[in-house]
Parts: C-alpha cells; sequence; structure tokens
C-alpha cells in the first residue's frame, strides 16, 4: 500500500520544492495546503512519480485551532486513498534517508504510529492549554498592547481552573505525526468533539 504525506506549508517555497523532490516517488500520493495568508507566492509545484494534490488554501494562525483544522483537511482529502501511513509534516521539513529506507522501516513497523510524547512540568501547565483564549491569532504579534493583555490572560488562567475537559484524558506532544488508516478515518469521524475540546484553546495544535 502506499504512502501519503500531508504537507502545511506557509513559507519558503523553494525549500518546499526541495522536499517534494525528496519525497517524489511512485509508492507516494503528496498533498499540500498553502496557508492563505502567505506573502510568497507558491507555484504549482510537478512531480514525475508522486500524483499531488492541492487543498483550498486556509488562513492558519500559529496556536489557534485553525491549525487542527488544517490537519484535518488534510486528513479528510487523503482518506479516500486508505494508505498504509499517513506522514503529516511541515514545509520547513526535509527527510534525512531517501525513500527506499523510508519504505524498508516502515514495513519493518507495520501496525505501529510514530507520535511524539512529551512530559508537561505539572498539570496546571496542561490545564492551561484547554482555556479559552481571547486573542488565539495573536500569539505572535508585535502590538504591545496586545501583548500585555496576553500575558494577563495566561496570568489569570493560573488561579482560575476551567473544566473544559478530563484531564487524564489529554496528553502532550508535537503535531508533526505518522500514523495508520485506521487512526486518521477515527480523528475525522470525531471532529466535532475535536473541534468542543480545542477551539479558542490556549496554543492547541
Amino acid at each position: 500500500m502506499k504512502h501519503a504525506y500531508l504537507i502545511i506549508a506557509n513559507r519558503n517555497p523553494k525549500q518546499v520544492n526541495k522536499l517534494l523532490n525528496c519525497l517524489d516517488d511512485s509508492r507516494n500520493d503528496i498533498y499540500v495546503l498553502i496557508d492563505k495568508k502567505s506573502k510568497q507566492l507558491f507555484p504549482k509545484y510537478k512531480t514525475l512519480y508522486s500524483n499531488i494534490n492541492y487543498l483550498q488554501p486556509l488562513n492558519i494562525w500559529w496556536g489557534d485551532y485553525s491549525q487542527i483544522k488544517a490537519e484535518l483537511e488534510l486528513f479528510k482529502a487523503a482518506s479516500y486513498g486508505d494508505y498504509e501511513y499517513y506522514h503529516l509534516l511541515s514545509g520547513l521539513d526535509l527527510p534525512l534517508e531517501n525513500q527506499d529506507k523510508v519504505h524498508a522501516f516502515f514495513d519493518n513497523n507495520l501496525g505501529k504510529e510514530f507520535i511524539t510524547y512529551s512530559s508537561v512540568q505539572n498539570q496546571k501547565d496542561l490545564e492551561i492549554r484547554l482555556h479559552k483564549y481571547l486573542f488565539s491569532h495573536h500569539f505572535r504579534t508585535k502590538n504591545k498592547v496586545v501583548s500585555i493583555i496576553n500575558k494577563i490572560e495566561k496570568r489569570l488562567f493560573t488561579s482560575y481552573n476551567q473544566k473544559r475537559v478530563d484531564i487524564d484524558y489529554i496528553e502532550f506532544g508535537s503535531n508533526w505525526v505518522t500514523i495508520e488508516n485506521e487512526l486518521v478515518h477515527s480523528l475525522i469521524e470525531n471532529e466535532d468533539s475535536l473541534y468542543k475540546m480545542f477551539n479558542r484553546g490556549f496554543i492547541s495544535r
């Protein structure tokens, strides 16, 4: 079965082109979603061996639910292919091995999923992530007023517990993953639950 590479890009079109050249293989299909806010012009890349698919651009803000939405849109677009593996990548990523080694590795590890889990300093840090956040489109801002409001909000959240979801069911880790077909379909089927859990959350992605 083939692999699907799902790419979210927002800058450096030349590097994205280099990434696509590294992934261009008849065993792969590629799905690309460009941040609609990007100030750089992305060409319609062409591949020799892979099928490449372009999704409708979305406005994506760092740390905002729009990142999760972009990921889900890619999973939904690729889900019809029933791929062996789905690799979610940033447009700034580059593989360190060629595709023969990549496919051999996954062939030898069928049934496993590759998700980075990180430890959180304490439960309070994780609870803060689940708070409703007012200025989620402006985590990275040069506006001093908004920056001050962000700091005030975060300080308030450390003292105010907001029970939006049972903390025992939440893990902390990277959003860049390699997962199998069954989990992809499970994520799509639970899109409404994911929205309720993470929409307007504090740096949820």
